[in-house]
């Protein structure tokens, strides 16, 4: 059944992604602090802090907006309740993936522009 897939493929995978995340994110900042101090400039700092956020966001972002349409699609798998045209969400989801990782990258690019403008 739709069911027993969603429960058995689906959200496995999707807990899969989130725990795969959090694990490297883990695993960079524990490799990260194990180098010492470092002397580097404020200002290579800054843009590294700044990249670092930036690069974050872009592999969180796609978990974050998948999370609620399917979400939405297994709670209505679950329940019974017929999803017809809410199944749409889903795709729109889908397609906003590539356009918030673009605005994340260009926002970044944005601010270090002004940032380095004389």
């Amino acid at each position: 059944s739709v069911l027993s897939l969603a429960v058995q493929g689906v959200f496995p995978t999707y807990l899969v992604g989130y725990l795969v995340f959090f694990w490297t994110a883990a695993k960079c900042h524990h490799t990260l602090s194990s180098f010492g101090v470092v002397k580097l400039s404020a200002r290579t700092m800054s843009l590294q802090r700044k990249f670092f956020a930036m690069i974050t966001l872009q592999a969180f972002l796609p978990l974050v907006i998948l999370s609620l349409p399917l979400g939405l699609f297994g709670v209505a798998i679950i329940t019974g309740i017929s999803m017809d045209l809410n199944t749409l969400a889903l795709s729109f989801s889908l397609w906003l993936v590539p356009i918030v990782q673009a605005i994340v990258s260009l926002s970044f690019i944005v601010r270090l522009k002004s940032v380095s403008a004389p």
